[in-house]
């Protein structure tokens, strides 16, 4: 309510003459009240759990947006447990999960940074670029290793009877085939 009440507070939120605090009013009340006490539950659930099984390495798929496992990219980089984050949805120049100034690997390194996993596994040379060249990952923190979820798919494509898989689909010899999943 104090920050709210201050006047270079609702200053800030005008763009072009237009008020945009009131229509934030309630995003906001809901950062402070509902979403910044859910951190700091996870913060302190992600201490715990790390506290009790003392793990080598703290592997998370949705890093940029679960609030769990954000606190446990940050609660294990704290306590000195290396960290690791597999890309698990598309990663785009615009996507707000990911597009932050002052990434950082370590809360120790750069107190007020956005904090990520010390290596980012993504599917290809595109989805690092996007995080390097557009966004602010360090290079040295995001690995190409592939898709984990479908290379296996396409791995079982090549082993299996593919001539079967086309009379069943009637799909003649020389034709691609490609698989969307």
């Amino acid at each position: 309510k104090r920050i709210a009440s201050h006047p270079a507070f609702g200053a800030t939120w005008v763009y072009r003459g237009v008020a945009l605090l009131p229509a934030l009013t309630e995003e906001l009340s809901a950062a402070f009240t509902k979403h910044l006490p859910e951190v700091v539950r996870s913060l302190e659930r992600a201490e715990t759990l790390i506290v009790k099984e003392r793990p080598r390495c703290v592997l998370v798929t949705s890093e940029a947006v679960g609030v769990f496992e954000r606190a446990l990219v940050i609660k294990a980089g704290m306590m000195g447990v290396p960290t690791v984050g597999l890309q698990h949805g598309m990663i785009f120049a615009n996507h707000y999960h990911y597009m932050h100034r002052g990434i950082t690997t370590s809360v120790h390194v750069q107190a007020f940074g956005f904090v990520r996993p010390n290596v980012t596994c993504v599917w290809g040379e595109g989805r690092k670029r996007t995080l390097t060249e557009v966004g602010s990952y360090p290079s040295q923190s995001v690995e190409v290793t592939g898709n984990w979820r479908y290379d296996n798919v396409a791995d079982f494509m090549k082993v299996s009877d593919g001539l079967a898989i086309r009379r069943r689909f009637g799909i003649p010899i020389g034709k691609k085939v490609a698989m969307v999943v």
